[in-house]
């Protein structure tokens, strides 16, 4: 049987946040090496990352529960 195309979409909601995962790092550790505004800036940009891959995990949960799927993941 055939599975639909949005049945892969928790796992490929899973490896963007992998990715989301390194910018949030590489955003943090940046800002804790720079002083001043540009200390800030790079701060904002690691919560920010954070939150969105936060929001991914919610979404790919509640798709992969939804459709009953059991992500390798």
């Amino acid at each position: 049987m055939p599975v639909a195309w949005w049945h892969a979409l928790p796992n490929a909601i899973t490896s963007v946040r992998f990715v989301l995962a390194v910018g949030c790092l590489f955003a943090l550790a940046r800002a804790g090496a720079l002083e001043g505004p540009e200390r800030s800036m790079f701060g904002a940009w690691g919560i920010n990352v954070f939150i969105v891959a936060a929001l991914t995990d919610v979404l790919g949960g509640y798709l992969a529960r939804r459709w009953n799927e059991v992500p390798p993941f």
